[in-house]
């Protein structure tokens, strides 16, 4: 069952659209990933769902009711940076929030949900940004919201507080709440979300689940090398593979044959003389796909 419906969504700032006629549906309990660099529009999508920004064009309808009419019991946000009491403690802070809805009753069960009991005495300024992110969560929940807006909710974090932050994510889908988390990490994408976004420039250019989208890329292995002098396009015409990129110093060669695309290329290097100082292997992921789609890399 949808819970959120866009439809041809548009925004323009100027004469550049960031949002260019965008469609999909959310259903109700999944985890919706938003996949794409900065710039692409995810933040600009995200804020006219959630009723902080009026579109140019198209229509959102939430939990049947169109945008920035009666969502605001229905949609929880954490933006990327929240400005908070820097003097209140965590529990203070939650305690504030939480009354503004009559819903102090719940403290000990958000605390633990976001796991929080560590820090309940801490004032917000000394929070590490794993633990700032996590109260921010917590306020984003504080209405008992059915769907929950995350915008990038580990940029800068460690990976040990990106880590605990996931679970914290799951748990929100395991109680039943539907997660719409924007983010351009690949692997983050992978693994939270049950179905994911692509977008670039405004636009979307593919949604799936993440098996789906992997199923789509042509080529199962990439080849990173680095040679010393690098080698070139011409060097590598009678090479096998199915696409190829350079990026600064790398060769970074896409191939549905693993073993010939090597050994093929071992070969090459030893006639021309070229010193290989590194080659890595690893399976194509959704980062090879955004390059096959887009023609560039992920950028931050």
């Amino acid at each position: 069952m949808n819970v959120l419906q866009v439809d041809k969504l548009t925004k323009s700032y100027g004469d550049k659209k960031v949002v260019d006629e965008i469609s999909f549906q959310v259903n109700r309990g999944e985890i919706f990933g938003f996949l794409g660099p900065n710039g692409a529009g995810k933040s600009t999508t995200i804020e006219i769902i959630a009723g902080l920004k009026k579109a140019d064009g198209g229509k959102v309808t939430v939990a049947d009711f169109p945008s920035h009419s009666n969502t605001t019991s229905s949609i929880g946000v954490q933006l990327q940076s929240t400005d908070l009491y820097k003097e209140l403690t965590v529990k203070e802070t939650l305690l504030l929030f939480l009354n503004f809805h009559n819903r102090s009753h719940v403290l000990d069960e958000y605390i633990e949900l976001t796991k929080l009991q560590q820090v309940l005495d801490t004032k917000v300024k000394h929070l590490s940004g794993g633990q700032r992110q996590r109260l921010s969560l917590s306020l984003a929940l504080v209405a008992d919201p059915e769907i929950v807006i995350l915008d990038e909710p580990t940029v800068g974090l460690d990976p040990q507080s990106r880590r605990t932050l996931w679970g914290v994510i799951q748990s929100l889908k395991d109680r039943g709440k539907t997660v719409i988390l924007t983010t351009h990490f690949m692997d983050e994408a992978e693994e939270l979300c049950d179905r994911i976004a692509i977008i670039d420039h405004g636009r979307l250019i593919a949604l799936d689940t993440p098996v789906g989208l992997l199923e789509s890329i042509p080529y199962g292995h990439t080849l990173t090398l680095t040679t010393e002098p690098q080698i070139t396009e011409s060097e590598l015409k009678d090479l096998k593979y199915e696409s190829i990129h350079f990026s600064d110093s790398d060769t970074i060669i896409h191939t549905a044959q693993f073993t010939e695309t090597l050994s093929g290329l071992l070969q090459i290097t030893e006639q021309n003389q070229m010193e290989v100082t590194s080659l890595k292997l690893k399976n194509a992921g959704l980062e090879e796909l955004f390059l096959l789609l887009t023609g560039k890399e992920l950028r931050d």
